[in-house]
């Protein structure tokens, strides 16, 4: 996904955020059946931008498993070996 399009998601999840905030300060049925709705939309927004995230990361591990270790006999990307650190500071 491009980066204007994850900040224009960004944006409209904001929008929706901070338009539900003020429909909950004068809270009538009304009120409350459209910030519903406007939060499922954020939650949309949300969700794809999350998926997004993810899809970055599990491409990224990918790509850094084969330029650290190569490929496997089955031609997939070599697992990444994650160090294990302890930092301690007094």
């Amino acid at each position: 996904m491009p980066l204007a399009t994850v900040v224009e998601q960004l944006a409209a999840a904001r929008l929706d955020l901070d338009r539900a905030g003020e429909l909950l300060l004068s809270p009538s049925p009304e009120a409350l059946d459209r910030c519903s709705s406007v939060l499922e939309a954020a939650g949309r927004r949300t969700e794809h931008l999350l998926q997004g995230a993810g899809d970055f990361y599990c491409n990224w591990i990918s790509l850094r498993g084969a330029m650290t270790g190569g490929y496997t006999s089955a031609g997939d990307p070599a697992p990444v070996l994650h160090g294990h650190r302890i930092s301690l500071q007094g």
